[in-house]
């Protein structure tokens, strides 16, 4: 399985290593790890505060964390 920002550089057809400067792989980690809090935050807010699975709205969930 891929994050979001992997399959953005794959289909950006970038080799990360080599088509990219040091300042854009770091930015690139940097998404990668936000990414990785927001799954951790939505996996904690399960985890914590849904008795019952199938009425979590993860809509609403996503926009509130995204600011929309």
């Amino acid at each position: 399985m891929k994050t979001a920002v992997e399959w953005l550089v794959e289909q950006l057809e970038l080799d990360m290593y080599q088509d990219l400067d040091d300042n854009t792989i770091k930015i690139i980690d940097q998404a990668k790890e936000m990414e990785k809090d927001q799954l951790g935050a939505l996996y904690l807010t399960l985890l914590l505060n849904t008795p019952d699975i199938t009425k979590f709205d993860f809509e609403e969930w996503y926009n509130q964390k995204t600011n929309k």
